[in-house]
């Protein structure tokens, strides 16, 4: 195993991970605790730590990954910028076939 080619995933970030652990070097991507994000949506002092870390995983050049659903259908887009979040549940089954469908093609084309 060639360990210069291996980057790994820092997985369920939350309030209680240290800053320190972002900057190892074999970190290449951070993906939030969907709690964590749900609550800082809630809470400013919640909100500011999740926006530095934000901040510092841009600056460090990972990518992010969260959540950005919220029940009662409110949204976090626009407030939490994160490189990826899960795509949306389809409403109706004629949009998940062609979702499915779309998504099927974009995976034969590559």
């Amino acid at each position: 195993m060639d360990c210069d080619r291996i980057g790994l995933l820092l997985d369920h970030v939350d309030a209680c991970t240290s800053p320190s652990e972002l900057i190892w070097d074999r970190i290449e991507a951070i993906r939030f605790s969907d709690e964590f994000v749900l609550s800082a949506a809630r809470d400013l002092r919640l909100g500011c730590a999740l926006e530095s870390m934000l901040g510092l995983a841009r600056d460090l050049g990972l990518c992010t990954l969260g959540a950005d659903a919220m029940p009662g259908g409110a949204s976090l887009s626009g407030r939490f910028e994160f490189d990826y979040m899960p795509a949306p549940v389809a409403d109706s089954p004629t949009r998940a076939r062609a979702s499915a469908k779309t998504s099927a093609t974009a995976t034969l084309s590559r």
